[in-house]
């Protein structure tokens, strides 16, 4: 038996601890008493001089400075005594006896110190904590205290109340909730008393501190003492806790932190109750009190409604919490009540009443999904069957998407579960139910449900539901209906395969078929796929093949197979995103193809082995075979993207760089695009070994510094590749060693290093440097050499090596001292230019000296003549030298002690000095921001620099430039100019490059300092207020500073308003652009004058302005209301909306539109009607108007008026009755009485408004009430009838928009007595009204719901009529003329002729062929549409020989129309036209062969368009051409499946050819070699070549005139190979051979003209020739099987390419 030894008493007096000893300090030294007790020798003399002092404050009369210095030294004398101290006993005890004045005073000095030693951490804290709480009633009241303060963090609010209750749960054990009850929630527990007076010892703490006191002691208190039963049915955790949380949580919390712990709290007392009903013996009455329709169960459900969709998009922890509270009240319910889930009442009551709510609430899927883990989804569907249509009706609103996809997936995976595996139908019922919903709405949905349902339902169905798969793959694969017609959806079957081939289960599938791709879709299904007409279905199915769960799995060979048909396809797309998207999937396959190859290498299976092997040099073929010159920017950008991805991730690409590919890469260099270049660079890296004969590479460095010499920009920037290129080639030592001998001192100089190469070539660049600049005629420099060209060269091989480990150190040391030096003499040389205020034409004088050589005087005299070459000489020039100076700034090192480096410290000062100059000084924008982008580079360099004086320079120059400012000098260098010229881009550089490490000090000085001198003040300056707002705007449009700005977003914002009311106009310009900069820093960039951004903006929390009304009213109107706004805030805009009413009656019209516009965002949504009547109340009632004042008030209603479609119908319907009771009460305003027409338009604009959003009871009594009919009469007689004193009334065309648009709306709404009206207002003389009145037509019949109108007007042969009379008006206004034949497009009257006495269908096609050739673009686009529309039945209506008229002149007009010079508007129309009637032309027999041959020749070239909806709508086309001429191969023959428009292309030729071929086939031979032989563009073929400094390139990127040629010459050897021989055919092909030889002879002299920088150039004429020669050539190698004699010519023309270096 073990016997515990009891602890000894303490004997020893209390000593104060060294904590409290400063405080009781005073009082020992005023009380004898108070000495004498602390300094006791023993205990019990200390307990007597203890029952001393408590006598004294005991005494009520006691002074106060007494009680304080007593009690002061009793709590410190208790915390300091240790644990179960008999002192600390004898305090308690006779604490009991003490004045009330006294006890009040103890509490306090208990609570303060025990608040110290927990802000101190101190380690006696729980021991002290546990003594207050040992029968201690002041001690406990201050242990609460503390506990609940809230100053406290809300965690350590929490933390200390589990602490408190965990200690009395130590001291009191069983008697633990009877304690928590009396000292928390009553004052005397002895007493029964109601629930409000138990919570009336928690009113004296805060809410947020009262929650986390219940937080604790929820979590700490047991089931058991949670079910504690006090009076008569009353439980702690119910009729106490509960009912605590609940009157907290109404009365509604402001702050954030407590909401989310309110939340927790809620949701641990729920989950506590569901526990105590399961593990506790509860009583009847505690579980009737948690069943789901009790008080307490109701208000946690209440809450979680309200939560659940919580405004604060930040607070994503409330919708979680509000989701699991309700979670355990339904699961309380159910162990509380005796009934199932599913017969429950209650659940069934509240699942019917949350799917009655909208269904575009998100606070409506949380609970549905909690209920149907309840109560099965059967009964879910029971109440509500077409909940699929409901879910999926909505799921394209992306905050949407995911709860919809988590309810959907909760309903059928239980609905799954809950049918009986026995009956066979089940399952058909369960994917009836499903899965067709979710086919359908992928294949019939907008692009956005689509979208959302592929993101969040396709995965999650598949990973659960696999096996529906098979039934998936057959609903949605092609299939050929009853009608003939194919239904399909390939961009949702590709998905799903996708899908499932990333979850693996493809794999299980048995692959037992070679038609079935992967055994489970037939191979003309991917087919398909891969060239559809849309990117994505295509990337889809390109993602099916390249992508794989193992890397090291084989590749099949059909995957690789149809890989390679299908990439020739995909490269010319023209979106990046696709590309990109392309070459990361090919990514996977190479890296796949790597993997798996190494180990096919280790198995020796030389079958799979050869099959890579010949995909690998098939793909090489093809990509080399898309970098001929000629080819279309996306062809050569993926096709080197594609390349780069192959060198960098297989090996091998040296054996397919044959000398031929190797050309072509090195000439790939001098592609247009640098990210070309950049590509092609790295590939030709990329090859191990580059065999190039040493006089190859000599012309290669030839060229270069020929190019580098180019007055042409981007020719320099070729040379600089190729120098870089060259610079890697070992073989390239000894030909710059020739050139370099000369400028190198130094013997047998080793070029093995590459970076000695370079130091070479960079010497002979800086010679060429030096040359040009003792060129004195600066007219010749730009004529023949600018310097910018030479810079840029130099500074690209520079950042292509590393400047800190260079060999031949004193070399380099010279060189870029050579380098800078000249740098400056070049910046000084085009100074003059770039300062002058206007450069644009200057030429500095004395430039034209007599004796300076003139290599070229034709160059010269176009620079005379054309100023730009000298202007671009200059700016580039300045470019150059700034970007280089800054990179030698940030990449070169600086000698110091110990360090050696390239360039010295001397050379950066002087850098700077150079850019200083150009900022502070230059007057031209140009200068200043090409010197900015190399300042930023050294600024970011000195703030690191580990020099010290460098290090200081950026703060030096901070306080120079600001004390410059400050300045009144007259004798500034600061060039002051309107916008501080070089000044802000200075100061911007400067704060904006400053490191983290000096915590922007120098940021946060200088910008504060700028706000002090732009604000105005007595004695300012006006340069000094002007630089400080320049630098001021530039800080804050820098988005680099975006965070650090934005505390002084306010104070710039009062700078600017003040400023407008300077009176120096430069402080009022500088103040107008601050203050718009801070608009867009505020509000973001408008998309649109009329509408504010959404993104980048703040909200008003930013708005503490001083009063200035144009600035004030734009930052009001666009505000956004803050979240934080509302009676707790002090962000209250409501206090704007008087002064902003105000503006009313402002005589300036603008100031009242900005009004209008401003008070919107003010008026909270329940506050509209009461602002509306303020409004309103203002109008006098006796009729006697201020019209500038009722002008502004009703357009202040309108304004708010037009807010009303973004609140509820409930909403509308208040406010539309409250604005037409007073529009009645101030009916007068719309009468001949009131004679100012901009008062009666806003008048009906707000009339109309009400109207719309009125229901239509409404609508009813406001028409009776206002007498509508009179109104109309009115409205009528003006339009109708113009009066003389009207016509020029100002405001008139407002008034009668206004007049036309309250008619239209009447008309909606069936008020309007007559449709007649209608022909009344189409006859008016106003074209407003009219034009008005036409587009209300126009949609009205272009809606699918039939009403009145849209019957008058089909019926209607008056309003044809009318119609064709406006349409044949040659004096309407061309608008309404435009309008009027798309309305008459939409009316089927106009397919029946004569639309009039005379105008027989001849007649009609004439007038529209007429209007086609109008003038008036619309008129043309409009009369083109409907042409297209009638030709079907105006071929039917008109004699043979009128039709021969129709169409040529209908055909020659889309010949005309579909080049690259016209707009793509009207070629859309044409292809839409084509679209409508290819097949009924094509198959018109009466169609001449020359005019099928135009049509098909259209067809071809809109295929071929530069823009992709042009291409993708005649792509249609192939669907629409009869079957029988399509071919069937699976890559072009795709009847009625939309493809890609290179498909569509093949499809195109192969039916003009099987269609032609019975019948013309001589004819179609002569069409087919004349395509060949020239462009379907027939006006680049004369098109002369002028002499331009930047070439534009060709209108169309798209196009690939030699891909196209190609195919027509593949299909023209077909036929020729199929058609009999005679004499006939013998002469079409001897024709053809005569002009080949033509030709031949035409272009061989003009390629003589080029050298071999043409080949790199690739400019328009070089490319142009290039691709005629290639077409010739091509076809001259079919046509040379008839004539051999035509060899020759084509070895004559090979013999010159390859002269000139050029594999083509």
């Amino acid at each position: 038996m073990v016997v515990k030894k009891k602890k000894p008493v303490m004997k020893e007096p209390a000593r104060i601890q060294d904590t409290f000893e400063s405080l009781v300090s005073g009082p020992y030294q005023r009380h004898q008493l108070v000495k004498d007790f602390l300094h006791a020798s023993t205990l019990p003399i200390q307990l007597a001089l203890l029952k001393k002092v408590v006598s004294k404050l005991s005494d009520g009369n006691l002074p106060v400075v007494d009680i304080a210095d007593f009690t002061l030294v009793l709590a410190a004398l208790y915390y300091s005594a240790v644990p179960k101290h008999q002192i600390i006993k004898a305090i308690a005890r006779s604490s009991k006896n003490i004045a009330p004045e006294s006890k009040e005073r103890l509490r306090k000095y208990l609570s303060e110190l025990l608040s110290k030693q927990i802000e101190n951490l101190s380690p006696t804290t729980v021991n002290n904590v546990a003594s207050l709480m040992d029968n201690f009633k002041i001690g406990e009241e201050s242990a609460i205290e503390n506990c609940t303060k809230s100053s406290y963090l809300l965690d350590c609010q929490a933390a200390c109340a589990m602490a408190l209750t965990l200690i009395v749960k130590i001291i009191h054990k069983e008697r633990t909730p009877a304690v928590v009850h009396s000292h928390i929630f009553s004052s005397d527990s002895t007493t029964s008393c109601t629930i409000e007076e138990d919570l009336q010892s928690l009113s004296s703490i805060s809410p947020v501190s009262t929650i986390c006191l219940l937080n604790g002691m929820l979590a700490m208190l047991s089931p058991t003492d949670l079910s504690y039963a006090y009076d008569d049915q009353r439980s702690l955790l119910v009729d106490a806790i509960a009912v605590c949380l609940i009157k907290i949580v109404n009365n509604r919390l402001p702050e954030t932190n407590a909401r989310v712990m309110c939340s927790k709290t809620l949701v641990l007392l729920a989950n506590k109750a569901w526990y105590v009903a399961e593990t506790v013996d509860c009583p009847e009455w505690l579980l009737a009190s948690l069943h789901g329709d009790a008080l307490i169960p109701q208000q946690w459900i209440s809450y979680s409604w309200s939560h659940w969709e919580d405004p604060l998009d930040v607070i994503v922890v409330l919708r979680h919490q509000a989701r699991s509270l309700f979670d355990a009240t339904i699961s309380c319910h159910l162990t509380a009540s005796s009934q199932g889930p599913k017969l429950s009442p209650f659940l069934l009551d509240t699942t019917r009443s949350i799917l009655a709510l909208d269904w575009n609430s998100k606070g409506k899927y949380g609970p549905l999904c909690c209920l149907v883990e309840h109560i099965g989804a059967t009964q879910v569907l029971n109440i509500c069957p077409d909940i699929t249509h409901h879910l999926f009706r909505v799921i394209q609103e992306q905050q949407l998407a995911c709860y919809v996809s988590e309810l959907y997936d909760k309903l059928l995976s239980n609905h799954c579960r809950e049918l009986s595996p026995e009956d066979p139908k089940a399952k058909e019922a369960w994917l009836k139910q499903w899965v067709e919903p979710m086919l359908h709405k992928l294949c019939t949905g907008c692009p956005a449900s689509v979208a959302r349902i592929n993101e969040v339902i396709v995965p999650k169905f598949l990973k659960k539901n696999a096996d529906s798969l098979p039934f998936i793959i057959a609903k949605l694969s092609p299939r050929m209906d009853t009608d003939g017609s194919v239904q399909c959806n390939l961009g949702a079957l590709v998905t799903f395969l996708k899908q499932a081939k990333s979850l693996g289960i493809l794999q299980s599938i048995k692959k037992d078929s070679i038609d079935l791709w992967n055994g489970v879709v037939s191979m003309e299904t991917i087919h398909l796929a891969l060239c559809h007409s849309e990117d994505q279905v295509r990337l889809d199915a390109l993602g099916l093949l390249c992508e794989n769960l193992k890397t090291t799995e084989l590749i099949s060979p059909t995957d690789l197979s149809l890989l390679l048909q299908s990439l020739p396809h995909n490269l010319r797309c023209q979106a990046p995103a696709f590309r990109q998207h392309l070459c990361a999937l090919l990514k996977r396959v190479f890296i796949r193809f790597r993997e798996s190859y190494i180990s096919l290498k280790r198995s020796e299976k030389t079958t799979d082995a050869e099959r890579y092997d010949a995909f690998h040099c098939g793909l090489c073929d093809m990509l080399f075979g898309f970098l001929h010159p000629g080819s279309c920017f996306p062809s050569r950008t993926a096709a080197l993207s594609i390349l780069a991805l192959m060198a960098s991730l297989l090996t091998g690409l040296e054996k397919l760089a044959t000398p031929e590919r190797l050309q072509t890469l090195v000439h790939s260099i001098g592609d247009s695009f640098e990210q070309n270049k950049i590509e092609c660079y790295s590939v030709l890296l990329s090859l191990p070994t580059l065999n190039f004969k040493v006089e190859r590479i000599q012309d290669l460095v030839d060229l270069s510094f020929k190019l580098s010499k180019s007055t042409r920009p981007q020719d320099c920037n070729t040379a600089a590749y190729l120098m870089k290129f060259l610079s890697h080639l070992p073989q390239s030592a000894k030909v710059i060693d020739i050139r370099a001998q000369k400028l190198l001192n130094v013997a047998n100089f080793d070029y093995a290093n590459r970076s000695l190469r370079i130091l070479a070539l960079l010497k002979c660049l800086s010679e060429d440097l030096r040359q040009v600049l003792q060129i004195r005629n600066f007219l010749v420099v730009a004529a023949q050499s600018p310097f910018y060209c030479v810079l840029h060269c130099i500074r690209y091989l520079l950042e292509d090596i590393s400047l800190n480990d260079l060999p031949e150190l004193d070399q380099w040391t010279s060189l870029l001292s050579d380098i800078i030096t000249m740098s400056f003499d070049v910046a000084a040389k085009v100074a003059p230019v770039v300062n002058n205020s206007s450069p644009e034409g200057f030429i500095p004088t004395g430039q034209n000296a007599p004796d300076d050589p003139v290599d070229d005087a034709e160059m010269l005299s176009k620079v005379n003549a054309m100023p730009e070459y000298l202007i671009v000489c200059c700016w580039r020039s300045i470019k150059e030298v700034s970007l280089l100076l800054g990179f030698l700034c940030q990449a070169a090192p600086i000698s110091r002690e110990g360090h050696a480096g390239v360039i010295t410290e001397k050379q950066v000062r002087s850098i700077g000095d150079y850019f200083i100059a150009q900022l502070l000084e230059s007057r031209h924008r140009g200068a200043f921001e090409l010197a900015y982008a190399g300042f930023v580079k050294m600024a970011d360099m000195l703030w690191r620099c580990p020099i010290e004086t460098l290090r200081a320079l950026p703060e030096q120059w901070l306080h120079g430039i600001l004390t410059d400012i400050k300045a009144s000098d007259c004798n500034s260098k600061l060039c002051a100019t309107r916008r501080s010229a070089g000044v802000p881009f200075y100061v911007q550089a400067l704060v904006s490059t400053e490191t983290a490490n000096t915590r922007r000090q120098n940021f946060l000085w200088i910008i504060k300092e700028l706000l002090i001198l732009a604000k105005p003040a007595d004695g300012c300056l006006v340069d000094s207020q002007v630089h400080a707002m320049n630098i001021l705007r530039s800080l804050f449009r820098d988005t680099r500073l975006s965070e650090d700005v934005s505390p002084f977003i306010a104070d710039g914002l009062q700078a600017a308003i003040l400023g407008y009311g300077a009176q120096d106009w430069a402080v009022r310009n500088s103040s107008s652009l601050l203050f718009s900069a801070l608009m867009v820093r505020i509000f973001g960039v408008n998309r649109s004058r009329d509408e504010t951004a959404k993104k980048n903006l703040l909200t008003d929390s930013i708005l503490h302005l001083h009063p200035g009304l144009y600035p004030v009213l734009m930052v009001l109107g666009r505000l956004v209301p803050s979240v934080m706004e509302g009676p707790s805030s002090s962000v209250n805009l409501t206090a704007f909306i008087p002064h902003v009413i105000k503006c009313t009656s402002s005589p300036v019209y603008k100031t009242r539109m900005m009004a209008a516009r401003a008070i919107c965002p003010l008026v909270a949504k329940d506050d509209i009607t009461r602002v509306l009547t303020m409004l309103f109340d203002i109008i006098p009632s006796d009729g006697i108007f201020m019209h500038n004042q009722l002008h502004g008030i009703l357009l202040q209603v309108d304004q708010i008026l037009s807010e009303l479609e973004d609140l509820p119908l409930g909403m509308q319907a208040l406010i539309c009755d409250c604005v037409s009771q007073r529009l009645v009460q101030h009916r007068r305003i719309l009468s001949k009485e009131n004679l100012c027409l901009p008062t009666q338009a806003v008048y009906l604009q707000v009339l109309t408004k009400t109207l719309r959003h009125s229901t239509e009871t409404q609508v009813s009594s406001i028409s009776e009430a206002l007498r509508m009919t009179e109104i109309i009469t009115y409205l009528s007689g003006i339009i109708t009838h113009i009066e003389e004193n009207i016509t020029h009334f100002p405001g008139r065309y407002d008034f009668m928009e206004a007049a036309a648009d309250c008619l239209v709306a009447l008309m909606d709404l069936n008020s309007l007595p007559e449709p007649e009206t209608l022909l009344e207002l189409l006859q008016t003389d106003s074209y407003e009204v009219k034009l008005r009145i036409l587009r209300y037509l126009s949609l009205k019949l272009s809606s699918s719901t039939r009403d009145a109108i849209q019957d008058f007007l089909l019926k209607s042969d008056d309003c044809f009529q009318i119609l064709v009379s406006i349409a044949w008006n040659s004096a309407e206004n061309s608008l309404c003329v435009a309008e009027v034949l798309d309305v008459l497009n939409l009316l089927p009257r106009c397919q029946r002729f004569p639309w009039q006495p005379d105008d027989a269908a001849f007649k009609v096609a004439l007038k529209l062929q007429t209007l086609q050739k109008s003038c008036r673009y619309e008129v043309s686009l409009a009369a083109l549409r409907l042409s297209a529309q009638l030709m079907p039945a105006l071929l039917t209506a008109v004699q043979p020989h009128e039709q021969q008229v129709i169409l040529v002149d209908w055909t020659q007009s889309l010949s005309d129309s579909i080049s690259s010079q016209q707009s793509f508007p009207l070629r859309f129309v044409i292809a839409q036209g084509l679209l409508a009637n290819a097949n009924s032309l094509l198959t018109n027999k009466n169609l001449p062969g020359e005019l099928q041959f135009a049509v098909w020749r259209c067809i071809f070239r809109l295929l071929q368009d530069e823009d992709a909806q042009v291409r993708d709508v005649t792509a249609h086309v192939v669907a629409s051409l009869p079957v029988a001429w399509l071919p069937r191969e699976p890559w072009t023959g795709c009847a009625q499946i939309t493809v890609q428009p290179t498909v569509a292309i093949e499809s195109c030729i192969v039916a003009m050819v099987t269609a032609c071929r019975p019948t013309m086939s001589l004819t179609l031979v002569d069409t087919l070699c004349g395509w060949i032989l020239t462009d379907l563009e027939p006006d680049w073929v004369n098109r002369v070549q002028e002499v331009r400094l930047f070439d534009k390139g060709e209108l169309n990127t798209y196009r690939d005139e030699l891909n196209f040629a190609s195919s027509l010459i593949f299909h023209l050897d077909s036929l020729l190979e199929s058609l009999p021989a005679g004499p006939d055919l013998s002469a079409v092909i001897s024709l053809q051979i005569d002009h080949c030889r033509e030709i031949f002879d035409d272009l061989l002299p003009e390629l003589k003209k080029f050298d071999l920088g043409a080949t790199f150039l690739r400019d328009g004429d070089f490319n142009n020739l290039m691709i005629k020669l290639k077409r010739v050539q091509k076809l001259a190698n079919v046509l040379q099987r008839y004539d051999v004699t035509l060899k020759s010519n084509v070895d004559c023309l090979n013999a010159a390419l390859c002269a000139f270096h050029v594999v083509v």
